[in-house]
Formats: structure tokens, C-alpha cells, sequence
């Protein structure tokens, strides 16, 4: 694609949320590691609100993947604060509102 960086996934129609899910998927590394990736990626998508759905998706995965990491890291809890302010009577309030419990963010 013209004007793409050398080595960027190219997801076709989608912007940069995109290529960080498809690079994300495709990733090997482990444990801890993994789970602050992937907490990075939830906190990236958290701040656009057409994204803010997958947020949580990929928050939840960080959680699976290092549950006491993501749990007692002070940037997850605040991007799950965050989204638990925006949040909506709508589907993924009550994951959010678990995982705030599970962190010890006020509800």
C-alpha cells in the first residue's frame, strides 16, 4: 500500500486499531509479556469511541493471559475506570463492570 511503513500489516479498509489486532494475534510471546501487550493493545482501542467495544475484548484477553499482572496494574485499572465511566447500559457492561470488581475499581 503507498505511504505504508516497510514491515506494517496491511488489514485492507481499516486503520491502525486494525493492524495492532492483527499483529496481535499473530504474536508469540508469553506470559507476563503477553498480557502487558495485550493490555497495551485494550488501552490504545479504549480512548477512540469506535473502538471502545473491542477495548474490553482485548482487555479481557490481557486478564486471561496474566490475570495478576493486568489486575494490579495501575494503567489497566485506569483504562477499565475509564471505560466504566463511558460505558452504556449495553452489551460488555456487565463484563466491564466484573472485571472492575475483580481490580477493586469503584462501581
Amino acid at each position: 500500500m503507498p505511504g505504508q511503513p516497510p514491515g506494517e500489516v496491511d488489514v485492507i479498509g481499516q486503520g491502525p486499531a486494525s493492524r495492532a489486532a492483527a499483529c496481535a494475534r499473530h504474536s508469540r510471546t508469553a506470559g507476563s509479556r503477553r498480557a502487558d501487550f495485550l493490555a497495551d493493545i485494550g488501552r490504545g482501542l479504549a480512548r477512540d469511541t469506535k473502538t471502545r467495544p473491542q477495548a474490553m475484548q482485548w482487555l479481557r484477553r490481557a486478564e486471561d493471559a496474566g490475570p495478576q499482572r493486568v489486575r494490579n496494574s495501575p494503567a489497566a485499572r485506569d483504562a477499565v475506570a475509564f471505560l466504566l465511566q463511558r460505558a452504556r447500559s449495553d452489551a460488555g457492561g456487565r463484563e466491564l463492570r466484573g472485571m472492575a470488581a475483580r481490580m477493586g475499581v469503584p462501581h
